[in-house]
């Protein structure tokens, strides 16, 4: 039997840890597959050695196999998906909005992308009817949809405590009358994060992220105080007067150098009882902090490769693996969903001033007026969305040809421009890690989540 010829468009194969694997690419599906079969696919070894290194039977086995993935993989049409994307047409529905709640902050972060004038530098909160504006906003534009989100977002949000609880109230009172269910969520330094705010919090079921730097000494050298002071003391004591924290709250790594590997890190963070965190490497910011060059990116995606290793060797099932960085990559690939963009942002979601003014994300305050889109009184100007929706990876030339790109839904376009002054221009080092932890989760979920066989019997389905 011989492998029909298969069109490299629409199929990639990977190996990472002695496991193999072909992609899906216009699916999104992952498929575990046989050392035999990653041979084939390769096609740097003839039959003829193959039936010197393999018994004949398997060598047939992972040829048949081959085929009915192929077959699988050809009879998928995607037209009618790509249809309204391709039209340009901007959708008016808002599904969610980032309320800049505070532009003020009581760290002085030295990478952060908000160190700009513009920004932190207005010291601004946001009022209750401001808040309370956005949230009837949100729900005169949502349409059809019943869950709606709102995230308090700063600079540190818990300095605008009252606004919070008074626009939380208020969206459950106005969900209600209306037929809407709110989602909240918050990112924190931790400084605020008391007991009693933090059991408020949980009561009212708003997600907590709080961000803390993987180890104290790397942690006290990015996140001081503004006399230069470290931050971790005072954010772990908070940590420790809350009962079961580990079990409502995910903490953020901001990853800002190789020097401490990310192995070490997650068995720091883990062994002080944190069931749940994320590894970010730091974007482009204010310069204080370089971002990642691309010997870096070779360390880091060296980093994660004997992390997941040792994931490999030390979890048995993946509800063990804390690092959500992987876990979410691991959700998209066990429910396979084509991605046009990197997120909503510009799309279904938009950020919100502390004076009522929409943003399409919170990366872009920073640059004047060129992507202020319209306000609470006057509504949003949908034209000047148009270049954030055809910013999708069926238009960027750098991801029409990327094996990843369904999964990936394009580079975070704020991080683009901030690093570029393009939404569109694409980092290649950032996307090679991009696509290094899409294998470090395969190779999780292969082993680990019970798919040792063969990833397509849940997946092609």
């Amino acid at each position: 039997m011989q492998v029909r010829h298969y069109d490299p468009s629409k199929v990639h194969n990977f190996e990472i840890l002695d496991r193999y694997f072909m992609v899906d690419i216009l699916g999104s599906k992952f498929y575990q597959i046989s050392p035999i079969c990653y041979l084939l696919l390769k096609n740097e070894i003839n039959i003829h050695e193959l039936c010197d290194k393999y018994p004949k039977h398997l060598i047939t086995e992972a040829q048949e196999e081959l085929n009915q993935l192929y077959d699988s993989i050809a009879e998928q049409d995607f037209s009618a998906q790509e249809h309204p994307v391709m039209e340009n047409e901007v959708p008016r529905i808002v599904s969610t909005l980032w309320l800049g709640i505070s532009h003020k902050c009581n760290l002085n972060c030295a990478y952060c992308f908000a160190n700009e004038p513009r920004y932190v530098g207005e010291k601004q909160l946001m009022s209750k009817d401001t808040a309370r504006q956005a949230v009837d906003f949100l729900i005169s534009h949502s349409g059809d949809e019943e869950e709606l989100g709102i995230i308090f977002f700063g600079g540190e949000p818990l300095l605008n405590l009252p606004v919070i609880k008074a626009t939380i109230d208020y969206s459950q009172k106005r969900g209600k009358k209306k037929g809407k269910r709110f989602v909240f969520s918050m990112t924190t330094n931790g400084i605020l994060l008391t007991p009693e705010v933090f059991r408020y919090l949980i009561d009212k079921n708003v997600s907590v992220m709080v961000s803390l730097d993987g180890t104290k000494s790397i942690h006290d050298r990015y996140r001081p105080f503004p006399d230069g002071s470290g931050s971790w003391d005072i954010i772990w004591k908070n940590l420790n007067a809350i009962k079961d924290f580990n079990k409502y709250l995910t903490v953020r790594v901001t990853v800002t150098s190789t020097e401490t590997d990310l192995l070490t890190i997650y068995q720091n963070l883990s062994e002080a009882g944190l069931h749940s965190f994320y590894f970010t490497e730091v974007c482009p910011n204010s310069g204080a902090v370089p971002v990642f060059n691309d010997d870096q990116i070779s360390i880091l995606i060296r980093q994660y490769t004997e992390l997941t290793d040792y994931l490999l060797g030390n979890c048995s099932e993946l509800s063990d693996v804390r690092l959500n960085t992987l876990n979410v990559v691991i959700s998209q690939i066990l429910r396979p969903v084509r991605r046009y963009f990197c997120c909503n942002s510009g799309i279904h979601s938009f950020y919100v001033t502390p004076t009522g003014d929409f943003i399409p994300c919170a990366r872009l305050l920073s640059d004047g007026d060129r992507y202020h889109i319209g306000n609470l009184n006057g509504g949003i100007d949908y034209e000047r969305l148009l270049p954030f929706y055809q910013n999708n990876v069926l238009n960027k030339l750098p991801c029409q040809q990327c094996w990843a790109r369904f999964i990936c839904g394009g580079q975070c376009f704020g991080d683009c421009f901030v690093a570029t002054g393009m939404l569109n221009k694409s980092d290649p080092g950032v996307c090679r890690l991009i696509k290094h932890k899409m294998k470090c989760a395969a190779a999780l979920m292969g082993k680990i989540g019970g798919q040792a066989a063969l990833i397509e019997k849940e997946l092609a389905c």
